[in-house]
C-alpha cells in the first residue's frame, strides 16, 4: 500500500531531522545549511504524514473520480507543506553562485559566452 511507503519516509525524515538539529548546539540561524536542512526534512516529513493519511483514508483508482471534499483539503494541505519543505531546500543549497564547483561552472558560463557571440 502506498501510505505504509508515506509513513516510512516520514519516520526516516524526522530521524534525521533529529539527528542534525540535535548534533549542534541550537542557535536557529536560517543561514546555516543544518537547521535549514532539518527543517527540510521536517517539512517534508509532514507532507508525506498527510499524503500517507489521504492515500490511507482514500484510496483513488481509475474507476473512482469523485472524492470528497475533504480529501482536496487533505491533498492541498500536503502540497502546501511539500512546497514549504521545497523553499528551505533552496535556503539549504544556497545561490548557485556560491556553489564550489570549480572549473565545472567556469566551462559552463564559457560555453554560454561563446553561443552568444
Amino acid at each position: 500500500a502506498t501510505y505504509v511507503t508515506n509513513y516510512c519516509y516520514a519516520a526516516l525524515l524526522l530521524m534525521d531531522a533529529f539527528y542534525l538539529l540535535k548534533s549542534r548546539p541550537f542557535k536557529f540561524n536560517i543561514r546555516d545549511r543544518y537547521y535549514s536542512c532539518g527543517l527540510y526534512f521536517i517539512f517534508v516529513a509532514c507532507s508525506n504524514i498527510i499524503a500517507g493519511l489521504s492515500h490511507q483514508i482514500f484510496p483513488v483508482n481509475a474507476d473512482t473520480s469523485n472524492e470528497p471534499i475533504f480529501y482536496w483539503i487533505i491533498w492541498s494541505l500536503g502540497m502546501i507543506t511539500f512546497s514549504i519543505g521545497t523553499f528551505f531546500f533552496w535556503i539549504m543549497i544556497g545561490p548557485i553562485c556560491e556553489l564550489k564547483c570549480g572549473s565545472f561552472m567556469e566551462s559552463i558560463s564559457c560555453y554560454f559566452n561563446k553561443m552568444e557571440e
